[in-house]
């Protein structure tokens, strides 16, 4: 039974779509291309050793393109490994700070690490759950449950609902919607 635990976290699947969401928004893969040009550029320089220039007569031109485009995929291998790196901290500080728990009156959402926020939805309160499933959740079979009470408005839009809750399995918040509507009545 899925509510056999006091306190439910999302999906681990979670961890890996707020990763790939973290890199895309970071536009890693600028970078990623932009390496792999200066490797191109490297590869085309290396049988280029001299520079013909019209007036000042034959330069050595290999040793100074080497060390530009060492220097230049050495940056671009560092600010790949800082996205990659910052992304996957951010994915599981989420994953770690967000849980939620289904107590007798009311269901509690924590969200953050440093600025814990603790929101306690009486079920009294709830008037309708949702269950949102957007193109990325869908790949990775995830969804999400929004929670409306009478105050705030929606039509599926989690910045209005009273209670979000993100990164569950599709079966899970399906479950926990279930779970909720039969408190509510």
């Amino acid at each position: 039974m899925l509510f056999m635990k006091k306190t439910m976290r999302a999906s681990k699947k979670a961890i890996l779509m707020w990763f790939t969401g973290g890199l895309a928004r970071r536009r890693v893969f600028i970078v990623f291309v932009l390496l792999i040009l200066a490797a191109a550029a490297f590869l085309y320089l290396k049988g280029l050793t001299t520079l013909n220039i019209l007036y000042f007569g034959e330069i050595l031109f290999w040793p100074y393109a080497r060390l530009l485009i060492f220097l230049l995929a050495l940056g671009l291998s560092v600010a790949l490994l800082f996205f990659v790196l910052r992304a996957a901290g951010d994915a599981l500080l989420k994953h770690a700070a967000f849980s939620y728990e289904l107590q007798p009156e009311a269901i509690k959402i924590v969200t953050g690490i440093f600025g814990k926020k603790e929101s306690y939805l009486p079920y009294k309160n709830i008037q309708s759950v949702d269950v949102r499933v957007s193109g990325r959740e869908y790949i990775w079979g995830l969804a999400d449950v929004l929670i409306f009470t009478p105050g705030e408005g929606g039509e599926n839009n989690p910045a209005k609902a009273e209670g979000y809750i993100e990164g569950l399995r599709y079966q899970d918040a399906v479950a926990l919607k279930d779970e909720l509507l039969k408190k509510i009545k």
